[in-house]
This record gives C-alpha cells, structure tokens and sequence, in this order.
C-alpha cells in the first residue's frame, strides 16, 4: 500500500434489501452486527475493517462462476472445512466449494442476492515452501493461530 495509507477502513455492498441481507450476514455468516441506521447495516470484517450494506442494489442472477460477478470480498478462516459445514447447514449455496492452490484454499458462496463471498484457509509456510519463502498474510495467519493457543497446522 502506498505509505499513507495503512489498512482498509470500510467496504459498502448496495443491497436490494437490507434487512434480509443483514439477517443472512449476522445469522448465516456469523458477523457481528454493529448497528444499523436510516437503512443501513454495518458489521465486523476485522481488523478494523467494517461492511456496510447499504440501499441501492440489486438481485442479480446466480452467477455459476466466480468471475461473474464485479465484486468479491473473501473472508481469511481457519478452518474451511468447518465454516463450509455450518454454512451448508443454513442452505448456503456454493459457487466454487473448493479451489486448491499451493498456499491454502479457496471456496466461494452465494449470498441471498447472489453476490459471492469467498472464504480462504491459507496454510502454514512450512507447508508449502519450507526454509524457502513466508507471505506476510501467511505469517500474520501463523501468529493468530499461535495467539489462539492452538496448534499451527501442519
């Protein structure tokens, strides 16, 4: 990023209708929900980053590929296969399940509007080039686990 600007503040996705579309984010998603006001929504992306749903949008056709849409905001988990489960369980429906790439992978889904979310598991640096290369976002991934308590994943 240029060295004024430190991190990404805020996200807006123009929804058709804001209340069903908070209701998809906050109980199928799990985002905390910060408040909403005069028609909009706002959540807990992390890091200090928000989304907000916002009036303005419009339902658009399910899309059968992740290039089919202009916009596409992806989510960093822990546990992929999990988080595809529990959204499964809620009738979330998958665009790409499962995109394997050497460092992690990728699933994308369909929100109500059929707007996608993606939803990636990077992997430890030692997984897929030992003593050779570490990404920052890998390396940030490994430090939350370790702040997590949990095992780093082999």
């Amino acid at each position: 990023m240029p060295k004024d600007v430190y991190e990404i503040g805020w996200v807006t996705r123009r929804v058709n209708d804001v209340a069903a579309m908070s209701a998809f984010y906050r109980d199928s998603v799990g985002l905390p929900e910060l408040g909403s006001d005069a028609g909009h929504a706002q959540f807990d992306l992390g890091d200090n980053t928000i989304l907000e749903l916002a009036p303005g949008g419009r339902e658009r056709p399910p899309p059968q590929n992740r290039y089919e849409t202009p916009c596409v905001f992806i989510l960093r988990v822990f546990n992929s296969e999990l988080m595809k489960t529990q959204l499964k369980t809620k009738g979330v429906r998958f665009v790409h399940e499962h995109i394997q790439w050497d460092r992690g992978q990728l699933s994308y889904f369909a929100d109500p509007e059929n707007n996608l979310v993606g939803i990636e598991q990077r992997y430890h640096p030692g997984r897929y080039a030992p003593k050779q290369i570490g990404f920052p976002e890998d390396l940030e991934a490994e430090r939350r686990w370790r702040e997590l308590d949990g095992p780093v994943p082999a």
